[in-house]
């Protein structure tokens, strides 16, 4: 049954606060529903979207009619139900913005995605535990993984995950709780897991067989600037089974070597950014 947060004693998973702050629960409420929106491929109702987010159905109401009236939502009055609106994407516009810095990378991106027929995209730590696309490079097959800048995932999914595990400043605990809290499509049992991690630590690249998605292989690669922990990969992404274990290798060399010139580009100040742990870590 879902359960109210008060603005006074609200905690949430993977959210933190910065030193001796409150964590406001309509905030977090607010945050949970535009995520659950940004994932969805139809517009839903106010029902869904309240047990969904494991909000009471009324608090659930007023944060939509509210973010109705702001813009980030959209109300479509014949079916009653909602869809995530333009305000998000203005955002997202002008927070893209400031990455403009990996411009100058695009064109090594799109000659990988060309190369091997993958999609190439580089991510970036935004809070404790999520990532988010900063930049994605097609290529022009006909049947392609298309990924939209701006998409957040959790830090340990995909072939990121196996970078992140063991490169961030997680410790085992935290790792072992995330972990076990994600859904994925494959079986994999978390010391299996931890194994592939310390796989991609001695190689240089991880990889995600079809485990975190069905049947999609996701690679990737730390982005290493001066001193730890890991904050930027570069990833590509392409059906399972669509390239041999040798291509894939060809495939994490030029990733590195991408990551390689990602570093150059991104300013000292983008580099190593703080994420306060949840509070119930601390």
């Amino acid at each position: 049954m879902p359960t109210k947060l008060s603005g006074e004693d609200s905690r949430s998973e993977g959210e933190g606060r910065p030193g001796s702050g409150k964590i406001v629960g309509a905030t977090i409420n607010t945050m949970r529903i535009l995520r659950h929106l940004s994932r969805l491929d139809r517009p839903v109702g106010v029902s869904f979207i309240a047990r969904d987010t494991n909000i009471v159905p009324s608090t659930c109401f007023n944060i939509l009619r509210t973010l109705v009236n702001e813009g980030y939502v959209r109300f479509l009055p014949d079916t009653k139900t909602y869809m995530i609106g333009d305000g998000v994407i203005g955002l997202a516009n002008v927070g893209m913005a400031h990455h403009d810095y990996l411009a100058a990378v695009q064109p090594m991106m799109e000659r990988i995605a060309h190369s091997y027929s993958v999609t190439v995209t580089i991510w970036r730590r935004v809070s404790y535990h999520r990532m988010i696309l900063l930049a994605s490079a097609e290529n022009r097959s006909a049947l392609r993984i298309q990924m939209n800048v701006g998409h957040q995932l959790p830090l340990l999914i995909g072939g990121m995950a196996r970078i992140m595990a063991l490169q961030s400043d997680l410790s085992e605990d935290e790792r072992q709780t995330m972990y076990e809290g994600l859904r994925i499509q494959r079986p994999l049992a978390y010391w299996d897991f931890i194994d592939q991690a310390k796989e991609a630590l001695d190689r240089g690249w991880g990889i995600d067989d079809g485990y975190s998605t069905a049947g999609v292989t996701a690679l990737a690669v730390p982005v290493r600037f001066d001193g730890p922990p890991i904050t930027m990969v570069c990833s590509a992404t392409m059906f399972r089974d669509q390239h041999d274990s040798a291509t894939l290798t060809r495939i994490g060399h030029e990733l590195i070597e991408l990551a390689t010139s990602v570093a150059q580009v991104v300013p000292a100040s983008e580099q190593a950014p703080v994420f306060p742990r949840p509070m119930s870590q601390r």
